[in-house]
């Protein structure tokens, strides 16, 4: 148990819960995954996304995170909602966001952190789903299929 004001041994940061946000990227039914080229989780599919920079609303994160890693232009949608349990990576809180597309998909992937894309267009995620992503895929999913 790190202790409050010490730093963690392993990511060097002080014992408090980190924000990050990730964004369902839709264009035409189908939903971006991208793989993961750095720690934690490389080589794994993720959902872009990354940490709320100081000054910076979580919609505005959403949509820079999402424009530094695939290059996009996307408009926020709406908030789906928070994963927050302590199991996550560096029990860090995640605010999930469904984004669409501006234009065209023209995919411009950041060298040093993304290795790959793919456009799921349906419910088969590929096996090796980085963190608790498949469970934000899988709310999403459920509230498409309720008509949300």
């Amino acid at each position: 148990m790190i202790k409050k004001g010490e730093l963690c041994p392993t990511c060097k940061r002080y014992n408090s819960r980190h924000i990050v946000v990730n964004s369902i990227v839709e264009y035409d039914g189908a939903i971006l995954l991208i793989k993961r080229g750095v720690e934690p989780g490389y080589g794994k599919w993720a959902l872009p996304g990354g940490y709320v920079d100081w000054d910076e609303s979580l919609e505005d994160s959403a949509i820079r995170e999402v424009k530094e890693e695939t290059g996009l232009d996307v408009v926020v949608e709406n908030r789906l909602g928070y994963f927050d349990s302590t199991l996550r990576n560096y029990q860090n809180i995640a605010f999930l966001f469904k984004t669409k597309v501006i234009g065209e998909p023209e995919l411009v992937l950041q060298k040093d952190e993304i290795l790959d894309s793919i456009w799921v267009e349906d419910k088969n995620l590929p096996e090796n789903v980085a963190f608790d992503h498949n469970l934000m895929i899988e709310s999403y999913w459920n509230l498409i299929d309720k008509g949300n």
